[in-house]
């Protein structure tokens, strides 16, 4: 007999990119992998250099990018609206769930995720900690050190102090995750400040009052936080920014702050679309320009191939147009999720989390808030993945390129070391407020 109890695990994946390294296979026990990273393209750690040297692979990053690229996809697609998505931070909250569950809804999670349960951890564990190890200053010479970007990447877990949770549970997420548990009375009307507060400090203050509430019949809160911000590695002039006409359709257009620059930078074309990569340091924005509708263009499957178009490109001389954009998203994803066969965690009489507790619990929401701001200088953004779960009692010269980037477009911000789609979105009508 199954107990009627209203409980709730959130799993809050935030996005601000800066963790503590976790215990288990921290940066200094990457063999070979030489985390100092300069200016120039040349001695930056190349992606394939990175995963000879450790135990990450193509299969654990490709699961992390495609379902980046599947549900940036089909949230454009019902929205026809700007998109901010975080593939790392959903894939990052749904690998701890899959620490916790069994059977069939493990192995839906995990077949989400692209990987096995023999390399979940593992793999993971060393994924956060080469993201962490982002953020620091870089000597570039005698004289000159820059701040590189900043990835922060942290993990707790707050557990209702009257509820029985298993302690391996618990231990698996500290050990691989970072994630310290903490013991919380939800019925007291402080613990949401002291949870946000946590947040905040972690997403810089850009993410502020996650949870709403919490009360007596919450189970546990898991919550990761990513925080980026990036700065180019070529900076836009502001003094060379103009307000110029966006087309958003063929019947509307909008001004905006359009950044103008001559960059020898990555590029790429075919007959459906551009892409440039601008640099920030360890890391890239991909913009990509198709030359029909977004939608056609998604529609057609050439957007699942993005990732072999940008290995794809060559430098050039582009010149480039681009607009300065801020906004913000929150995405329902349990119907996505669904669709994508993670059946199993959101049916209250199959749903198998005896890991986490032998209270009979079922996933009931999962959302990912998100926020970005693009200008001269460079980019800040985060997100915050939520997954609630309640007792089931309920050298050659250059080519001279133009890319005017006055259209809707798409952009995936890529870390330089291991490729994965840290952020992936969509503009279809540049917004930017200024802080």
């Amino acid at each position: 007999m199954k107990f009627r109890f209203s409980g709730i695990i959130v799993i809050i994946m935030i996005s601000a990119l800066v963790l503590a390294g976790c215990t288990e296979g921290s940066q200094g026990d990457l063999p070979g992998v030489d985390l100092g990273v300069s200016l120039a393209n040349e001695v930056f750690n190349t992606i394939d250099n990175i995963r000879s040297n450790i135990a990450v692979g193509n299969q654990e990053i490709q699961g992390i990018n495609k379902l980046g690229y599947d549900l940036t996809q089909a949230i454009y697609q019902k929205s026809q609206e700007n998109v901010i998505f975080s593939p790392y931070s959903l894939a990052n909250a749904m690998a701890m769930l899959a620490n916790g569950a069994e059977g069939e809804t493990q192995t839906e999670i995990l077949n989400l995720l692209g990987v096995d349960a023999a390399d979940l951890n593992m793999s993971y564990n060393e994924i956060i900690n080469l993201l962490n190890s982002y953020g620091e200053e870089k000597n570039l010479g005698d004289t000159e050190e820059v701040q590189t970007t900043q990835l922060n990447t942290a993990n707790s877990a707050w557990f209702n102090k009257d509820l029985p949770i298993k302690q391996a549970y618990a231990d698996e997420l500290k050990k691989y995750f970072d994630a310290e548990s903490l013991n919380v009375d939800f019925a007291a009307e402080d613990t949401k400040d002291i949870m946000n507060a946590w947040i905040e400090e972690k997403t810089n203050n850009l993410l502020k009052d996650t949870i709403d509430e919490t009360n007596p019949d919450d189970v546990a809160y898991l919550i990761n936080t990513l925080y980026f911000k990036g700065t180019w590695l070529n900076e836009f002039d502001a003094a060379l920014t103009e307000s110029k006409p966006f087309h958003v359709d063929d019947n509307n257009d909008v001004m905006v702050d359009m950044m103008q620059g001559t960059l020898d930078i990555e590029y790429y074309e075919d007959e459906r679309c551009q892409i440039i990569g601008l640099p920030y340091y360890d890391a890239v924005m991909y913009v990509v320009l198709p030359k029909t509708s977004i939608s056609e263009f998604m529609d057609i499957g050439k957007f699942a191939e993005l990732d072999a178009m940008i290995k794809e490109a060559n430098q050039a001389e582009v010149e480039i147009s681009f607009p300065k954009f801020s906004y913000k998203n929150s995405n329902q994803l349990n119907t996505y999720l669904m669709d994508m066969g993670v059946q199993k965690a959101f049916d209250a009489e199959n749903a198998e989390f005896g890991k986490i507790t032998d209270l009979d619990i079922v996933v009931s929401k999962v959302f990912q808030n998100a926020t970005i701001e693009v200008d001269e200088v460079g980019t800040e953004a985060a997100a915050v993945t939520v997954v609630q779960m309640v007792l089931t009692a309920m050298p050659m010269p250059l080519e001279h390129e133009v890319f005017n980037c006055d259209r809707p477009f798409l952009y995936v911000i890529k870390d330089s070391r291991l490729g994965v789609n840290l952020f992936m979105g969509v503009v279809n009508n540049p917004q930017y407020d200024q802080k």
